[in-house]
């Protein structure tokens, strides 16, 4: 189901947390400490090599996320700063996200799309016949 996949994505770009408790996901958190040197924005997220290893298994990726896998992943890194950035200011700064949009499910959001751009199947199976 890709539906995991999507809570991930929901929560990192709404809340600021990536959160992949089975390490599935094709971003993750290197839990390495970072030197002040570190260049914190390129070394504490990293993508996995997921399209390597689906070719290596002869699996041809979804092109669902085609392109926005890095879109995702730079929104998500900058949303989790931010977060952090507040959190360290203790909340002086809370940014407050819009409640209706916030609170939408971003799957339901997609399979409600998704049914919408699907081809509409009549209700009654029998085949008209023409004059």
């Amino acid at each position: 189901s890709i539906e995991p996949y999507f809570n991930i994505i929901q929560v990192w770009l709404t809340e600021g947390r990536l959160e992949d408790w089975s390490q599935e996901f094709i971003f993750y958190k290197d839990n390495e400490p970072l030197d002040e040197e570190d260049d914190f924005w390129n070394n504490m997220f990293k993508s996995h090599d997921y399209k390597g290893r689906l070719a290596s298994e002869n699996i041809v990726p979804l092109r669902l996320l085609e392109g926005l896998d890095q879109k995702i992943f730079v929104s998500g890194k900058s949303i989790e700063i931010l977060s952090k950035l507040d959190h360290l200011l203790n909340g002086k700064f809370s940014v407050k996200f819009d409640e209706e949009n916030n609170n939408r499910i971003l799957f339901v959001d997609f399979v409600q799309n998704l049914e919408s751009q699907l081809p509409k199947i009549a209700k009654d199976p029998t085949p008209t016949k023409p004059d």
